[in-house]
């Protein structure tokens, strides 16, 4: 039975209508290797359709959407059985995080916010509980650090270090360079040293001043007799 005019511009109307829609994730599947949400426009659920990939080639890069998050469906020809979720869109309730286009932001629920100032070159991670690095790092230029810093393992370090502040370290520590201290040292164990000891000042051990204290040669005896005075 051939369509009449008007049945043939009710079609065309109803697939233009649904080239575009906007809704909210209503469901979400993650279990697949495509992720996969159903979207709420309207009165109308959509049927399971592929959630958006920022890359997906060699690289792969994946940032899940959630439900409740309004966004833009794209359907070919119309067909919604067809149509793909394109990406998220702000609303009053979950406003853009940042109003200076030279800023790149990233709020996250709990509170912890990824910023790029491009302008001022700075990238702020805060506050977050723990940058973990499985790596290994090269860091070209200086480092300030305020707080304590507490390390579990070997360090290997080749060159200068200036710190201000505590360190707590569980392990050994190889410094190949010269390693410059201003202040005291506290150290609670043995030290073992390979190499000639020098010293500007006086070393007192077990309450005798090493430069103070003296040994006096007696020829009768052929020996050194400790005096614990300075001659």
């Amino acid at each position: 039975m051939e369509l009449t005019l008007e049945h043939r511009v009710a079609i065309l109307e109803n697939a233009l209508a649904n080239l575009v829609r906007i809704g909210s994730i209503a469901e979400v599947d993650y279990s697949g290797a495509v992720p996969k949400a159903r979207v709420q426009i309207g009165i109308l659920k959509t049927t399971w359709l592929a959630l958006p990939a920022i890359r997906a080639g060699g690289d792969v890069a994946t940032w899940l959407l959630e439900v409740g998050e309004q966004v833009v469906v794209l359907a070919p020809g119309g067909d919604l059985a067809q149509a793909v979720i394109s990406h998220a869109l702000h609303r009053t309730d979950a406003a853009s995080t940042t109003t200076d286009a030279n800023i790149a932001k990233l709020r996250f629920s709990d509170g912890s916010i990824v910023e790029m100032n491009r302008t001022s070159g700075i990238l702020t991670l805060d506050p977050i509980t723990k940058l973990v690095v499985n790596s290994d790092m090269d860091l070209n230029g200086n480092l300030t650090h305020v707080g304590n810093v507490l390390q579990t393992g070997d360090r290997t370090q080749v060159g200068d270090e200036e710190q201000t502040g505590n360190r707590l370290q569980t392990g050994g520590a190889t410094v190949i360079g010269v390693a410059t201290f201003t202040g005291n040292l506290d150290l609670t164990g043995d030290i073992n040293q390979t190499g000639t000891h020098t010293s500007t000042g006086d070393q007192i051990a077990g309450g005798i001043s090493l430069s103070g204290h003296k040994h006096q040669y007696h020829p009768g005896s052929g020996s050194l007799i400790d005096t614990g005075v300075a001659h």
